[in-house]
């Protein structure tokens, strides 16, 4: 009898009546604070660019502010041209043009490995990469050749080009990857012309000089949504923008004024820009401008490390709609307490307590 008046006592309390609330609401907010991103969320997107006569790896903001040098990675930047980026992985990769060996790092440049030169193949200029396939693929202007590897650099292959029994490629420069539809296409350096094929390098074909403005061409990028490709026509300092087939070609004008020797490109396409590198002496800079070509601005020269620029890539980090870790914090810390407090208050405001 003693023991179920104590219970009854209790059960009358509000503290006790309103425990199992407060245990809910405790729950709720931490499942809540569960799907609140992590620091990494918050990382900025980059610009990374390789400076072939300093030897070195750096990256800046996407204004070309916050330069941080990451040097030769450990003495193993010697000529390093293309630059390819795995977000997801953390890591960047760059071709070394001379040896033809890739360098792997994490994003901020430390733990530097090499990663071979895909079984031999030298001169190798520009890379990308099919993250969802485990593959790394480059161009070799030696072999005059697409090779390809595991993303570690294991298992290399050379691919061999061929179109009515003949070699399509000559000093292929520049390399872009539509993995959705399973196609590589290939800028060739000295006979001014794009090629695209399969990604185990079936089915080729030859696009042609879209327009017939590209001179000397060294580095392509795609918007796949858009259809459209974009070239950086060195010799001439132009952009050059065409459909995936090379058709409706056209010169990016409003960029004109501030291009010398472009030498690499890489596009925004959720915000709309695209960014090149120049490689001529007289301008040494890092151009940004809309994906036609319009509101163009140069960024200047970075730190002052751009010398003999040869790669570009960007690391895009999407925007996160989420509140920022201490914000978290504080909205867990307060869900908590107006849980608690409004139970306690509507409790004693039952009749019989």
């Amino acid at each position: 009898m003693k023991v179920k008046a104590i219970r009854k006592k209790c059960r009358r309390m509000p503290v006790c009546r309103t425990h199992r609330w407060f245990w809910f609401v405790v729950m709720v907010c931490l499942l809540s604070f569960s799907f609140l991103p992590g620091p990494e969320a918050y990382a900025q997107s980059k610009v990374y660019i390789t400076s072939n006569n300093n030897k070195i790896l750096f990256r800046t903001d996407l204004d070309g502010t916050n330069v941080e040098n990451f040097g030769d990675l450990n003495s193993l930047l010697t000529s390093p041209c293309g630059i390819a980026v795995d977000s997801t992985a953390g890591k960047v990769y760059v071709a070394n043009l001379a040896s033809g060996k890739i360098t792997r790092a994490n994003l901020d440049g430390t733990s530097p490995e090499d990663l071979g030169n895909f079984g031999g193949a030298a001169l190798v200029k520009d890379i990308a990469l099919d993250v969802s396939a485990g593959k790394l693929y480059g161009v070799s202007a030696s072999l005059n050749a697409l090779v390809r590897a595991n993303l570690d650099g294991t298992s290399p292959e050379t691919i061999s080009i061929t179109i009515s029994g003949a070699n399509p490629l000559s000093s292929p420069y520049g390399i872009a990857l539509d993995t959705g539809a399973g196609k590589v296409y290939i800028a060739n350096y000295l006979t001014n012309t794009v090629v695209r094929a399969n990604l185990d390098g079936t089915s080729p074909e030859n696009l042609g000089n879209p327009g017939s403005l590209l001179n000397r061409p060294m580095a392509i990028a795609l918007d796949t949504a858009a259809g459209k490709m974009y070239l950086a026509s060195n010799s001439n300092s132009k952009v050059i923008r065409a459909d995936l087939n090379g058709s409706n070609a056209e010169e990016l004008t409003g960029l004109s004024a501030l291009l010398g020797g472009p030498a690499g490109i890489a596009l925004d396409v959720s915000n709309n820009k695209l960014y090149v590198v120049n490689a001529s002496t007289d301008f040494k800079t890092l151009v940004r401008a809309d994906l036609d070509g319009t509101n163009a601005e140069s960024l200047g020269n970075p730190g002052g490390l751009i010398s003999l620029p040869y790669g570009l890539a960007l690391l895009l980090i999407p925007e996160v709609s989420a509140l920022p870790f201490p914000y978290g914090v504080c909205l867990f810390i307060a869900l908590i307490f107006c849980g608690l407090t409004w139970q306690i208050l509507r409790s004693r405001r039952r009749p019989g307590n």
